[in-house]
């Protein structure tokens, strides 16, 4: 006769973090009104406050003549829509379980991936946005162009990355811990995202501060008695947008 198995449920795991959530303002929204659909559903629009480039400097003789010289400009504006994606994660079970069992199952599914897919799904979005990318031959100097950039702009950002440059950028003394994020000597925020391997591969891409919004996980279960299965999916919806700076450098 064969020996009983014993069984042994594994703990439910935290996401790993220090990827776009982590370096994002993340805000969590309540559920839309019942009857109303997400203001997201339409994409998101973001209004420009700290990417103008009607700036200069004028001469301190006030008799100077200044022919060449107005002070004008045009305000920041932006045509960009970000649109939303839906991570969803789906479990099936025995009927005999409880739609608590196979609900648990499928928010946890989607509280370890959704951030992979949200950084997949956004790092495609940047790397169109940068356009063609520069070149550097280490990370070092790959981060030195990049923050070359953010200077220009007057303000903090953060450069995403491949999990992949987290121990070289260790190595270089490229990484300052602070909270639950690590940032550059020059205070720029690194998000290392284990969804944007795929997508960056050996490309580092810098942007102005980034915003997610995302509302609360919605949970479904159904029973299907022609299978036998009962089936939970749980899914949310995410947009993710930043001001305005974005370049790329890829490390050859």
């Amino acid at each position: 006769m064969a020996l009983p198995v014993m069984e042994f449920t594994a703990p439910a795991l935290s996401p790993a973090g220090y990827g776009l959530y982590a370096a994002a303002t993340v805000t969590d929204l309540p559920d839309p009104s019942p009857g109303t659909t997400s203001r997201f559903h339409g994409g998101l629009h973001i209004r420009p406050v700290n990417c103008s480039e009607s700036f200069g400097t004028w001469p301190t003789d006030p008799c100077a003549a200044t022919p060449d010289q107005i002070k004008e400009g045009d305000r920041p504006s932006s045509d960009v829509t970000f649109d939303p994606i839906q991570p969803w994660a789906y479990d099936e079970c025995d009927p005999q379980e409880t739609d608590e069992q196979s609900q648990s199952l499928a928010l946890q599914t989607l509280a370890l991936q959704e951030p992979l897919l949200v950084e997949s799904d956004f790092a495609a979005t940047i790397l169109t946005a940068a356009g063609a990318a520069g070149t550097a031959s280490s990370l070092i100097e790959a981060v030195g162009k990049l923050e070359e950039i953010l200077g220009v702009a007057g303000y903090n950002g953060v450069i995403h990355a491949s999990r992949r440059f987290a121990a070289q950028a260790a190595d270089a003394s490229l990484l300052i811990r602070s909270g639950d994020t690590y940032r550059t000597p020059l205070d720029n925020t690194w998000a290392f995202g284990g969804g944007y391997a795929s997508v960056l591969d050996d490309t580092l891409v810098v942007t102005s501060p980034v915003f997610v919004w995302r509302y609360p996980a919605f949970v479904q279960t159904a029973l299907d008695p022609s299978i036998n299965r009962r089936a939970s999916i749980a899914e949310r919806l995410v947009v993710v947008g930043y001001e305005c700076v974005v370049a790329a450098v890829t490390i050859t």
